[in-house]
């Protein structure tokens, strides 16, 4: 019996660290972007919400756009009535909203 209890944590602990580690990954993915549109920015409008991150693509390392921690595409929302642009992650359950890990994480929200 203590061994099924031991293995039930040490599993639930694996997941939650894989969650942890994926969360991060994403901050960093998150950055990467915004660094690519700040050299953008320099000689071009920020891009259209429609057009989305395909211009910034020749910025970034493998050519291709990233995707969050968990493989779902990020969300490009272009600046609008003065304010910044946004880059979301809709986080693990790839769904607006949620808590814990499947809560959104945001550009506008990162140090």
């Amino acid at each position: 019996m203590i061994s099924i209890v031991n293995l039930f944590t040490e599993y639930y602990f694996y997941i939650d660290t894989q969650n942890k580690i994926k969360v991060e990954h994403t901050k960093i993915i998150l950055h990467r972007i915004q660094d690519a549109l700040a050299i953008y920015s320099t000689r071009h409008p920020p891009p259209d919400t429609a057009t989305g991150l395909e211009p910034i693509r020749f910025l970034l390392v493998n050519k291709e756009l990233p995707t969050d921690g968990w493989d779902h595409p990020l969300i490009y929302q272009s600046p609008a009535d003065n304010l910044p642009y946004k880059l979301i992650s809709l986080g693990r359950d790839g769904q607006p909203g949620g808590t814990s890990f499947d809560a959104d994480l945001c550009s506008c929200s990162l140090p």
